[in-house]
């Protein structure tokens, strides 16, 4: 019995003896009979902490090319590119909007650090400066997926709408466009929303293609009334219907000095019969 309380004795004070290292903690488990000290290393050596510290730049750089690398792709495809407002918007409706875009069109959430890298790359959208402000999901669109892509917004736009009551809606702003690029000349969101009308490269191609059919069309039917409306003079001449109808009105003057001596010379001669 002694001996044991010796020993709890001699153990206690081991542990109040041991030096409080600022580099270590210690997790207790406890017990009636007393607490039990684990000690485990929480911080690194100053080495490993260096090592550790360059790991994570060199992959935080890689990130970051890779994403300068996907923004320069899409800009070099796209014809339009604008600024989508997300802060107080839930992921999974941005995904639901994401998911929502045309195929010719895609969505990079980035920061506008790297976007105006990449835009100062490709010439032509250098002048998105402007709209490089807050929280900015880019959204990009090839030049058959522009209406589809601003239609979607609208959409999207339209369901954070639908949420909020509606005598708040007025002055709501669930989202917002920051501004964009349009074939090299920087848009405002009106400007955005006018593009749900813009047609696409097959659309206009068959506007062109019915207005090319038209113009044969309309020619054929010009050259066709040209004898008819000849035929009819030349009959009212030769039977004295139009009294003051002239020849001229009929068959066109020449134009060579010999043919205004030949009408000349016609004149009197009618005069004479």
């Amino acid at each position: 019995m002694l001996s044991g309380r010796r020993s709890s004795v001699a153990c206690s004070a081991h542990m109040q003896s041991l030096p409080a290292s600022p580099q270590a903690s210690s997790t207790f488990y406890g017990r009636r009979a007393g607490l039990i000290s684990r000690p485990c290393s929480s911080r690194l050596a100053p080495s490993h902490r260096h090592l550790s510290l360059q790991v994570t730049d060199a992959i935080t750089r890689k990130r970051k090319e890779e994403t300068i690398k996907a923004l320069t792709t899409q800009l070099e495809k796209s014809i339009v590119m604008f600024g989508v407002r997300y802060k107080n918007v839930p992921a999974r409706t941005m995904t639901d909007f994401r998911r929502a875009l045309p195929e010719d069109a895609k969505m990079i959430v980035a920061k506008n650090s790297l976007l105006l890298r990449a835009a100062e790359a490709v010439e032509g959208w250098s002048d998105i400066k402007p709209a490089c402000k807050l929280e900015n999901a880019w959204v990009f669109s090839g030049e058959d997926g522009v209406a589809a892509t601003v239609k979607a917004y609208i959409e999207f736009e339209k369901q954070l709408l639908d949420k909020i009551p509606k005598k708040d809606r007025a002055t709501a702003k669930p989202t917002d466009i920051s501004g964009g690029i349009l074939q090299g000349v920087y848009v405002d969101l009106e400007a955005v929303r006018k593009l749900k009308d813009m047609p696409t490269r097959s659309e206009l191609m068959q506007k062109l293609g019915r207005l090319i059919r038209k113009v044969p069309t309309k020619l054929a039917i010009g050259i066709k009334l040209v004898p008819t409306k000849l035929a009819i003079g030349v009959k009212k001449l030769s039977e004295g219907e139009d009294q003051d109808a002239k020849v001229g009105d009929v068959f066109p003057k020449a134009e060579a000095a010999g043919g205004d001596s030949a009408s000349g010379d016609a004149a009197p001669a009618a005069e004479g019969a």
